[in-house]
């Protein structure tokens, strides 16, 4: 019995293992947004609906994509550190059918609630 508890325990943790990676965009674009609501978690704004209505440089991506509507604060919160990490101010959640540039399709990544995080940092 201890022995399917540890198994147990092994498997949960291996499907926690892999976590997302950033990858960078060079050079990087500079834009100017339209204008939006953020959250602010874990010091790191993030955006879902519209974007910071100023200038930024978008420094890369998160390599790793989520099936909507929306990100929680629970993915903001995993998500904050990797951000500031890369030099990062804020993120903007971007989705659609394509990945983002520079970062590989998967085979399931197709419809319009498939989100990615953009990390940005304020100009």
């Amino acid at each position: 019995m201890k022995f399917l508890f540890f198994l147990a325990t092994v498997c949960i943790f291996a499907g926690c293992a892999g976590s997302p990676k950033f990858q960078t965009v060079n050079p990087h674009p500079i834009v100017k947004g339209i204008g939006g609501n953020p959250i602010t978690v874990a010091g790191v704004q993030f955006w879902q609906g519209g974007t910071p209505n100023r200038k930024y440089a978008i420094l890369g991506y998160v390599d790793d994509y989520w099936r909507g509507p929306a990100l929680d604060k629970f993915d903001f919160k995993r998500l904050a550190p990797l951000v500031g990490k890369n030099g990062g101010d804020a993120g903007i959640v971007i989705s659609g059918d394509g990945p983002a540039p520079g970062l590989v399709r998967q085979k399931d990544e197709t419809g319009i609630d498939v989100l990615r995080l953009q990390v940005i940092k304020f100009l």
